[in-house]
Protein backbone atom coordinates (compact mmCIF):
# COMPACT_ATOMS: atom_id res chain seq x y z
CA UNK A 1 0.00 0.00 0.00
CA UNK A 2 2.67 2.42 0.62
CA UNK A 3 3.68 2.72 -2.99
CA UNK A 4 0.12 3.26 -3.85
CA UNK A 5 0.01 6.57 -0.86
CA UNK A 6 2.93 7.98 -2.31
CA UNK A 7 2.09 7.79 -5.97
CA UNK A 8 -1.69 9.71 -5.04
CA UNK A 9 0.19 12.09 -2.63
CA UNK A 10 2.74 12.63 -5.62
CA UNK A 11 -0.13 12.94 -8.00
CA UNK A 12 -2.07 15.07 -5.96
CA UNK A 13 1.31 17.37 -5.68
CA UNK A 14 1.34 17.02 -1.66
CA UNK A 15 4.52 18.27 -0.55
CA UNK A 16 5.81 18.02 3.13
CA UNK A 17 4.99 21.28 4.83
CA UNK A 18 8.35 23.29 6.78
CA UNK A 19 6.62 21.48 9.47
CA UNK A 20 9.59 18.88 11.19
CA UNK A 21 6.96 16.13 11.68
CA UNK A 22 5.01 16.18 8.50
CA UNK A 23 8.56 16.07 6.65
CA UNK A 24 9.46 13.02 9.43
CA UNK A 25 5.76 11.59 8.02
CA UNK A 26 6.96 11.44 4.86
CA UNK A 27 10.57 10.40 4.99
CA UNK A 28 9.10 7.42 6.72
CA UNK A 29 6.90 6.56 3.85
CA UNK A 30 10.25 7.17 1.58
CA UNK A 31 12.35 4.46 3.58
CA UNK A 32 9.18 2.02 4.26
CA UNK A 33 8.98 1.98 0.17
CA UNK A 34 12.64 1.89 -0.55
CA UNK A 35 12.88 -1.50 1.85
CA UNK A 36 9.89 -2.85 0.13
CA UNK A 37 11.29 -1.90 -3.71
CA UNK A 38 14.63 -3.79 -2.28
CA UNK A 39 12.75 -7.02 -1.59
CA UNK A 40 11.19 -7.31 -4.72
CA UNK A 41 14.51 -6.83 -5.86
CA UNK A 42 13.54 -3.13 -8.03
CA UNK A 43 16.65 -1.18 -7.12
CA UNK A 44 16.40 1.38 -9.14
CA UNK A 45 12.52 2.42 -7.48
CA UNK A 46 14.80 1.83 -4.01
CA UNK A 47 17.29 4.21 -5.07
CA UNK A 48 15.10 6.76 -6.30
CA UNK A 49 13.32 6.34 -2.24
CA UNK A 50 15.81 6.26 -0.56
CA UNK A 51 16.91 9.44 -2.36
CA UNK A 52 13.76 11.35 -1.50
CA UNK A 53 14.32 10.41 2.04
CA UNK A 54 17.47 11.68 2.16
CA UNK A 55 15.92 15.17 1.28
CA UNK A 56 13.43 15.30 3.90
CA UNK A 57 16.07 15.17 6.92
CA UNK A 58 16.24 17.61 9.48
CA UNK A 59 19.73 19.92 9.71
CA UNK A 60 20.65 18.20 12.79
CA UNK A 61 19.97 14.64 11.72
CA UNK A 62 23.17 13.52 13.46
CA UNK A 63 22.15 14.70 16.85
CA UNK A 64 18.09 14.67 16.62
CA UNK A 65 17.99 11.50 14.79
CA UNK A 66 21.08 9.50 14.64
CA UNK A 67 19.41 6.25 14.62
CA UNK A 68 17.09 6.89 11.52
CA UNK A 69 20.18 8.76 9.31
CA UNK A 70 22.26 5.18 9.90
CA UNK A 71 19.98 3.47 8.63
CA UNK A 72 18.96 5.57 5.78
CA UNK A 73 22.41 6.49 4.42
CA UNK A 74 23.61 2.27 5.08
CA UNK A 75 20.02 1.45 2.95
CA UNK A 76 21.00 4.34 0.70
CA UNK A 77 24.09 3.24 -0.28
CA UNK A 78 23.41 -0.60 -0.63
CA UNK A 79 20.52 0.77 -3.07
CA UNK A 80 23.37 2.66 -5.14
CA UNK A 81 25.83 -0.06 -4.79
CA UNK A 82 22.67 -2.41 -6.78
CA UNK A 83 21.51 0.18 -9.60
CA UNK A 84 24.56 0.33 -10.14
CA UNK A 85 26.39 3.90 -9.15
CA UNK A 86 29.36 3.49 -7.61
CA UNK A 87 30.11 7.29 -7.00
CA UNK A 88 26.46 7.89 -5.33
CA UNK A 89 26.73 4.60 -2.91
CA UNK A 90 30.50 5.86 -2.13
CA UNK A 91 28.94 9.41 -1.15
CA UNK A 92 25.97 7.76 1.05
CA UNK A 93 29.11 5.60 2.73
CA UNK A 94 31.10 8.40 3.28
CA UNK A 95 28.56 10.22 5.05
CA UNK A 96 28.94 7.47 7.90
CA UNK A 97 32.56 7.03 7.80
CA UNK A 98 33.32 10.82 8.02
CA UNK A 99 31.52 11.08 11.01
CA UNK A 100 33.16 10.75 15.01
CA UNK A 101 29.80 10.41 16.33
CA UNK A 102 29.47 7.04 14.38
CA UNK A 103 30.57 3.85 16.44
CA UNK A 104 33.36 1.37 14.78
CA UNK A 105 30.35 -1.41 15.01
CA UNK A 106 28.13 1.03 13.23
CA UNK A 107 30.65 2.16 10.34
CA UNK A 108 31.30 -1.59 9.86
CA UNK A 109 27.51 -1.57 8.55
CA UNK A 110 28.43 -0.35 5.13
CA UNK A 111 31.80 -1.64 4.91
CA UNK A 112 30.27 -4.55 2.87
CA UNK A 113 28.73 -2.19 0.37
CA UNK A 114 32.28 -0.60 -0.50
CA UNK A 115 33.75 -4.15 -0.38
CA UNK A 116 31.48 -5.09 -2.79
CA UNK A 117 31.67 -2.34 -5.27
CA UNK A 118 35.47 -2.36 -5.48
CA UNK A 119 35.43 -6.05 -6.27
CA UNK A 120 32.93 -5.68 -9.08
CA UNK A 121 34.62 -2.48 -10.34
CA UNK A 122 38.44 -4.24 -10.18
CA UNK A 123 39.34 -2.74 -7.02
CA UNK A 124 39.20 -4.99 -3.86
CA UNK A 125 42.70 -3.41 -2.56
CA UNK A 126 41.08 -0.03 -2.13
CA UNK A 127 38.57 -1.77 0.32
CA UNK A 128 40.40 -4.28 2.21
CA UNK A 129 42.45 -1.54 3.79
CA UNK A 130 39.25 0.40 4.83
CA UNK A 131 38.00 -3.23 6.49
CA UNK A 132 40.64 -3.79 8.22
CA UNK A 133 41.23 -0.82 9.97
CA UNK A 134 37.49 -0.82 10.70
CA UNK A 135 37.61 -4.27 12.09
CA UNK A 136 40.91 -3.71 14.43
CA UNK A 137 38.58 -0.91 16.14
CA UNK A 138 36.23 -3.51 16.90
CA UNK A 139 38.45 -5.77 17.93
CA UNK A 140 40.01 -7.77 15.20
CA UNK A 141 43.34 -7.62 14.49
CA UNK A 142 44.91 -8.80 11.09
CA UNK A 143 48.33 -8.59 10.12
CA UNK A 144 49.37 -6.84 6.95
CA UNK A 145 53.05 -8.08 6.67
CA UNK A 146 53.32 -10.96 4.63
CA UNK A 147 55.38 -13.47 6.79
CA UNK A 148 53.11 -13.07 9.35
CA UNK A 149 50.04 -13.65 7.00
CA UNK A 150 51.34 -16.93 6.26
CA UNK A 151 52.56 -18.12 9.43
CA UNK A 152 49.20 -17.79 10.76
CA UNK A 153 47.00 -18.71 8.23
CA UNK A 154 49.51 -22.31 8.30
CA UNK A 155 48.98 -22.53 11.83
CA UNK A 156 45.34 -21.61 11.60
CA UNK A 157 44.73 -24.40 8.38
CA UNK A 158 46.60 -27.06 10.72
CA UNK A 159 44.86 -26.08 13.81
CA UNK A 160 41.00 -26.81 11.61
CA UNK A 161 42.31 -29.88 10.05
CA UNK A 162 43.47 -31.61 12.81
CA UNK A 163 40.76 -30.22 15.57
CA UNK A 164 37.81 -33.02 16.04
CA UNK A 165 35.98 -29.86 18.04
CA UNK A 166 35.46 -27.83 14.83
CA UNK A 167 34.78 -30.34 12.31
CA UNK A 168 32.39 -31.68 14.91
CA UNK A 169 28.28 -31.44 14.06
CA UNK A 170 27.51 -31.81 17.59
CA UNK A 171 29.66 -29.81 19.14
CA UNK A 172 29.16 -26.67 16.84
CA UNK A 173 25.02 -27.20 17.12
CA UNK A 174 25.57 -26.59 21.16
CA UNK A 175 27.50 -23.13 20.61
CA UNK A 176 25.07 -20.32 21.34
CA UNK A 177 23.38 -17.90 19.14
CA UNK A 178 24.48 -14.53 19.38
CA UNK A 179 22.25 -11.37 18.55
CA UNK A 180 24.91 -8.59 19.49
CA UNK A 181 25.34 -6.19 16.94
CA UNK A 182 28.97 -5.59 17.15
CA UNK A 183 28.94 -9.64 16.71
CA UNK A 184 27.08 -9.70 13.52
CA UNK A 185 28.90 -6.76 11.79
CA UNK A 186 31.94 -8.02 12.70
CA UNK A 187 31.20 -11.43 11.36
CA UNK A 188 29.70 -9.86 7.98
CA UNK A 189 32.46 -7.46 7.46
CA UNK A 190 34.78 -10.87 7.36
CA UNK A 191 32.71 -12.43 4.98
CA UNK A 192 32.70 -9.70 2.43
CA UNK A 193 36.69 -9.38 3.33
CA UNK A 194 36.93 -12.98 2.40
CA UNK A 195 35.71 -12.08 -1.14
CA UNK A 196 37.92 -8.79 -1.69
CA UNK A 197 41.18 -11.18 -0.41
CA UNK A 198 39.88 -14.23 -2.78
CA UNK A 199 40.09 -11.73 -5.92
CA UNK A 200 42.59 -8.89 -4.74
CA UNK A 201 44.91 -10.12 -2.13
CA UNK A 202 44.91 -14.21 -2.41
CA UNK A 203 47.58 -14.51 0.67
CA UNK A 204 45.09 -13.25 2.81
CA UNK A 205 41.97 -15.14 2.39
CA UNK A 206 42.63 -18.21 4.40
CA UNK A 207 43.54 -15.95 7.22
CA UNK A 208 40.33 -13.94 6.89
CA UNK A 209 38.61 -16.97 6.53
CA UNK A 210 40.18 -18.64 9.80
CA UNK A 211 39.53 -15.52 11.46
CA UNK A 212 35.49 -15.88 10.89
CA UNK A 213 35.38 -19.07 12.11
CA UNK A 214 37.44 -18.63 15.32
CA UNK A 215 35.58 -15.39 15.78
CA UNK A 216 32.21 -18.17 15.57
CA UNK A 217 33.82 -20.37 18.38
CA UNK A 218 34.68 -17.34 20.68
CA UNK A 219 31.61 -14.96 20.34
CA UNK A 220 28.79 -17.60 19.01
CA UNK A 221 27.08 -18.40 15.51
CA UNK A 222 25.77 -15.51 13.85
CA UNK A 223 23.40 -15.12 10.95
CA UNK A 224 27.18 -14.90 9.08
CA UNK A 225 28.68 -18.12 10.50
CA UNK A 226 26.64 -20.37 8.17
CA UNK A 227 29.20 -18.77 5.07
CA UNK A 228 32.09 -18.72 7.64
CA UNK A 229 31.77 -22.66 7.76
CA UNK A 230 31.39 -23.08 4.05
CA UNK A 231 34.32 -20.68 3.61
CA UNK A 232 35.89 -23.05 5.40
CA UNK A 233 35.20 -26.20 3.50
CA UNK A 234 36.67 -24.17 0.35
CA UNK A 235 39.93 -23.72 2.24
CA UNK A 236 40.33 -27.48 2.93
CA UNK A 237 39.22 -28.68 -0.16
CA UNK A 238 41.09 -26.46 -2.24
CA UNK A 239 43.80 -25.00 -0.53
CA UNK A 240 44.83 -28.50 0.89
CA UNK A 241 42.98 -30.76 -0.53
CA UNK A 242 41.08 -32.13 2.10
CA UNK A 243 37.98 -33.10 0.38
CA UNK A 244 36.56 -34.79 3.85
CA UNK A 245 37.49 -32.26 5.80
CA UNK A 246 36.29 -29.67 3.28
CA UNK A 247 32.72 -31.55 3.01
CA UNK A 248 32.14 -31.60 6.79
CA UNK A 249 32.66 -27.66 7.13
CA UNK A 250 30.92 -27.18 4.19
CA UNK A 251 27.49 -29.11 5.27
CA UNK A 252 27.67 -28.04 8.84
CA UNK A 253 27.61 -24.12 7.37
CA UNK A 254 24.31 -25.78 5.29
CA UNK A 255 23.25 -27.05 8.34
CA UNK A 256 23.39 -23.78 10.00
CA UNK A 257 20.97 -22.07 7.66
CA UNK A 258 18.07 -23.26 9.24
CA UNK A 259 19.03 -22.29 12.75
CA UNK A 260 20.01 -19.05 11.78
CA UNK A 261 16.76 -18.43 9.94
CA UNK A 262 18.15 -15.61 7.83
CA UNK A 263 17.74 -15.20 4.23
CA UNK A 264 20.89 -12.69 3.86
CA UNK A 265 23.53 -15.24 3.72
CA UNK A 266 21.29 -18.25 1.78
CA UNK A 267 22.59 -17.15 -1.37
CA UNK A 268 26.41 -17.06 -0.53
CA UNK A 269 26.80 -20.41 1.81
CA UNK A 270 24.98 -22.32 -1.16
CA UNK A 271 27.56 -20.70 -3.50
CA UNK A 272 30.74 -21.48 -1.83
CA UNK A 273 29.38 -25.32 -0.61
CA UNK A 274 27.84 -26.34 -3.24
CA UNK A 275 30.54 -25.02 -6.12
CA UNK A 276 33.56 -25.64 -3.78
CA UNK A 277 33.00 -28.59 -1.39
CA UNK A 278 29.92 -30.97 -2.49
CA UNK A 279 31.70 -32.42 -5.48
CA UNK A 280 29.95 -35.22 -4.75
CA UNK A 281 26.91 -34.09 -5.97
CA UNK A 282 26.03 -34.77 -9.26
CA UNK A 283 25.89 -31.03 -11.58
CA UNK A 284 21.86 -31.52 -12.28
CA UNK A 285 21.48 -31.97 -8.77
CA UNK A 286 23.82 -28.80 -7.55
CA UNK A 287 22.26 -26.52 -10.64
CA UNK A 288 18.67 -26.64 -8.69
CA UNK A 289 20.19 -25.44 -5.26
CA UNK A 290 22.44 -22.99 -7.77
CA UNK A 291 18.79 -21.18 -8.68
CA UNK A 292 17.62 -21.38 -5.73
CA UNK A 293 20.82 -19.36 -4.59
CA UNK A 294 20.03 -16.71 -7.61
CA UNK A 295 16.75 -16.37 -6.20
CA UNK A 296 17.39 -15.65 -3.03
CA UNK A 297 20.58 -13.42 -3.37
CA UNK A 298 18.82 -10.99 -6.22
CA UNK A 299 15.47 -10.90 -2.96
CA UNK A 300 18.24 -9.86 -0.71
CA UNK A 301 20.68 -8.00 -2.04
CA UNK A 302 23.54 -10.04 -2.56
CA UNK A 303 24.59 -9.58 -5.85
CA UNK A 304 27.71 -11.41 -6.10
CA UNK A 305 26.38 -14.26 -4.74
CA UNK A 306 23.34 -14.22 -6.87
CA UNK A 307 25.37 -13.39 -10.04
CA UNK A 308 28.00 -16.11 -9.41
CA UNK A 309 25.35 -18.72 -8.60
CA UNK A 310 23.70 -18.12 -11.93
CA UNK A 311 26.98 -18.22 -13.81
CA UNK A 312 27.34 -21.78 -12.85
CA UNK A 313 24.17 -22.76 -13.28
CA UNK A 314 24.64 -21.47 -16.99
CA UNK A 315 28.33 -23.22 -16.80
CA UNK A 316 26.28 -26.63 -15.67
CA UNK A 317 23.83 -26.48 -18.24
CA UNK A 318 26.35 -26.22 -21.00
CA UNK A 319 28.07 -29.30 -19.08
CA UNK A 320 25.35 -31.69 -18.59
CA UNK A 321 23.67 -31.46 -21.96
CA UNK A 322 21.02 -28.68 -22.52
CA UNK A 323 20.31 -27.88 -25.78
CA UNK A 324 22.50 -24.81 -27.14
CA UNK A 325 19.70 -22.61 -28.42
CA UNK A 326 18.55 -22.56 -24.61
CA UNK A 327 22.03 -22.38 -22.95
CA UNK A 328 22.90 -19.81 -25.32
CA UNK A 329 19.36 -18.05 -24.59
CA UNK A 330 19.95 -18.49 -20.86
CA UNK A 331 23.43 -16.94 -20.53
CA UNK A 332 22.57 -13.87 -23.29
CA UNK A 333 20.16 -13.17 -20.28
CA UNK A 334 21.92 -13.24 -17.04
CA UNK A 335 25.02 -11.58 -19.15
CA UNK A 336 22.46 -8.59 -19.40
CA UNK A 337 21.75 -8.81 -15.92
CA UNK A 338 25.69 -9.11 -14.94
CA UNK A 339 25.89 -5.54 -16.82
CA UNK A 340 22.75 -3.95 -15.18
CA UNK A 341 24.16 -4.93 -11.70
CA UNK A 342 28.05 -4.17 -13.10
CA UNK A 343 29.31 -7.07 -11.53
CA UNK A 344 31.49 -7.08 -14.89
CA UNK A 345 34.72 -9.63 -13.37
CA UNK A 346 32.01 -12.05 -13.20
CA UNK A 347 30.38 -11.36 -16.53
CA UNK A 348 34.24 -11.74 -18.27
CA UNK A 349 34.04 -15.29 -16.97
CA UNK A 350 30.82 -16.01 -18.23
CA UNK A 351 31.75 -14.93 -21.27
CA UNK A 352 34.17 -17.03 -21.79
CA UNK A 353 32.32 -20.09 -21.73
CA UNK A 354 29.29 -18.05 -23.52
CA UNK A 355 31.93 -18.01 -26.45
CA UNK A 356 32.97 -21.78 -26.26
CA UNK A 357 28.70 -22.38 -26.39
CA UNK A 358 28.28 -19.94 -29.41
CA UNK A 359 31.22 -22.17 -31.52
CA UNK A 360 30.31 -25.56 -30.38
Amino acid sequence: MVFIVLGLLNYGKEKPTEDPNDKLSFLKLHMIAGQKATAFSAFKTASKHFKSAVKLLPDDYWQSHHELALDLFASAAEAEYAVPDFKSMKEFCDKILNKHSVSPANKLRISHVLIDACVADYKPGESIHVAISLLKDCGVKIPQVKLRIRLSAAFGLLRIKVSKKMQDSDTISKLALTQNKTDTETMKTLDHLATAAYVGKPELFPLVVLKSIQYTFDHGITIYSPAAFALAGLLLSCFMGDLASGRKFAKNGLAKLQRVNCKEVESRTIFVAYIFSEQWMTMKDCMKYLFQGYEVGLSTGDLISAMYCAHFWCEYAFYTGMPLADVDSNMTNYGEQLEDFGQLSILSGLRMVHQAVRIT
